[in-house]
């Protein structure tokens, strides 16, 4: 399985353009570094904020590599756990379209349950659910009764 979703990762990443792959690259830098700190920040300072002294960021813990490499391990771990869920499925939306009834190339459905429904009439509902009102309630002998 583990062989499979590296195979498919270096496809993927093959079939992305240099400034995509470049933005991507970024975007996980920022989000290492974000998560990273956000954890540290919390981590020293929850103490603190216990005994009311208050909450103190420290601008050198951006620079200090024990940030970078919990927000590096905190994003690959969200990785896996994007990945072994499905990631980015290709036609996900046909997938789903498939499932109701419908074809996954056209955008309609066909002899679904769902497209014959309708509502009742008054006569069909008086018919299935005879109507009670609260004085003539305590006469009937079943419970979860629609009442009017």
């Amino acid at each position: 399985m583990l062989k499979k979703l590296k195979e498919n990762t270096l496809e993927r990443i093959k079939e992305l353009e240099p400034k995509t792959l470049l933005l991507y690259v970024c975007l996980f830098l920022l989000s290492s570094l974000f998560l990273g700190t956000l954890l540290r920040f919390i981590f020293e300072n929850i103490s603190s904020a216990m005994m009311q002294n208050g909450w103190h960021f420290r601008p050198r813990m951006l620079i200090e590599a024990q940030t970078w490499v919990l927000g590096v391990l905190i994003n690959c771990f969200l990785g896996v756990i994007f990945a072994l869920n499905g990631g980015f499925r290709m036609g996900a939306g046909r997938k789903g379209r498939s499932l109701l009834g419908g074809t996954a190339n056209k955008n309609t459905m066909e002899e679904s349950p769902l497209e014959n429904s309708r509502f009742l009439t008054d006569a069909e509902r008086d018919k299935y659910f005879p109507p009670f009102t609260y004085s003539t309630l305590e006469e009937m002998k079943n419970d979860g009764v629609p009442v009017r």
